[in-house]
Parts: C-alpha cells; structure tokens; sequence
C-alpha cells in the first residue's frame, strides 16, 4: 500500500508543477472564447457550394491556388484552430 500514497504523491507533485509552468508561460488554465465561435454556422458554405477561388501559403511558404488543384479531381481543405 505504500507505493499507492507514494503514487499519489508523485501525481500532485506533477500536476502541480505543471500548473505552475503553464502559470509562468501565460498559458490560461480555462477556455479563452466559445468552440466554435458563435454565429460560424450562418457564414459557413453549403454542401456543393463552389469554394471561393482563393491562393493560400503552404507550410514551405509557397503560394498554392485551389482553381490550379480543383481540375484533375478536387480538392479537400482541412483547417486546423490555431488557438486552443
């Protein structure tokens, strides 16, 4: 039974320097704004609703248009939230 208290020790001991780390960085310990934001759904696009023709930059920095992607086949967008 000594090693369950000695666990259980240990876990507060992290969490709590975790708590203090995220504390010293800036990091908010609770949600800063609503997921999704509200009102997102009245401006998302309808299912078959042609995508804006639009030039986005990749992860190397390259230019990269959906109009130069959409002729051989389609084109899948997937957006990650930058902010959590």
């Amino acid at each position: 039974m000594r090693w369950v208290r000695r666990l259980a020790v240990a876990v507060v001991v992290l969490v709590a320097a975790l708590l203090a780390f995220m504390r010293a960085q800036g990091i908010p310990l609770h949600a800063t704004r609503h997921t999704p934001p509200p009102g997102i759904a009245g401006r998302a696009l309808a299912v078959g609703v042609p995508a804006p023709d639009v030039t986005l930059t990749t992860h190397a920095g390259t230019p990269w248009r959906v109009r130069d992607h959409l002729a051989p086949g389609g084109v899948v967008l997937v957006f990650y939230r930058g902010h959590w």
